[in-house]
């Protein structure tokens, strides 16, 4: 008898895409800010590139219109991080965090 697949879940693309960022070379912290619950997930930074953010999703739900309040908090989030510079990235596919 065969195995159901596992669901993958937010956190195995997380693990998958630090994992595979760390065996590059990259510098990658959790970020966690005791104010904005709503910060992205990790921080990223490899030499001679600037600082990014990683927001994870599950697969399939990196969507561009938000369903709840703490995906509409996420995103404006997001939006103050690119206006003062930034870059923040969705995944939701381990192939893509990569």
């Amino acid at each position: 008898m065969r195995e159901p697949s596992k669901k993958i879940l937010e956190k195995d693309v997380e693990a998958a895409v630090v994992r595979y960022a760390k065996s590059k070379g990259f510098w990658c912290k959790k970020f966690l800010s005791p104010n904005a619950r709503a910060a992205p997930d990790r921080v990223f930074k490899i030499q001679g590139f600037v600082f990014f953010f990683l927001e994870f999703k599950r697969p399939g739900k990196a969507v561009k219109v938000p369903s709840d309040e703490h995906e509409r908090a996420q995103l404006r989030e997001h939006q103050r991080i690119r206006e003062a510079g930034g870059v923040v990235h969705l995944v939701d596919d381990i192939e893509q965090g990569k």
